[in-house]
């Protein structure tokens, strides 16, 4: 009999099994990926900054939070610009 792994999701923080519909995001994307392909997601999640969400429920509500986040961050950015670094050129966002 086969070893059937649980993994937990990044969403609702149930632990669930590769029987469930998972979704995996990235900062860059949101993809649909199927059973095969969870347990090499979730295994190099930390290093690739992969977040595993088990059905559409949970990540709408992610990808909601992370839109509503995005305001704040580009008035934090434009609050605290990036320093000057010593041999790599700065181009001027506000350029006219």
């Amino acid at each position: 009999m086969a070893k059937v792994e649980y993994w937990e999701c990044d969403g609702c923080g149930k632990r669930k099994g590769p029987d469930n519909h998972w979704f995996a995001a990235t900062a860059n994307n949101a993809t649909t990926c199927g059973p095969v392909w969870v347990v090499y997601l979730l295994a190099n999640a930390p290093a690739h900054g992969i977040k595993a969400y088990c059905g559409e429920q949970c990540l709408h509500k992610a990808l909601s939070e992370w839109v509503g986040e995005q305001p704040a961050r580009a008035k934090q950015a434009e609050a605290y610009p990036e320093p000057l670094v010593a041999g790599k050129p700065q181009i001027a966002k506000n350029a006219a």
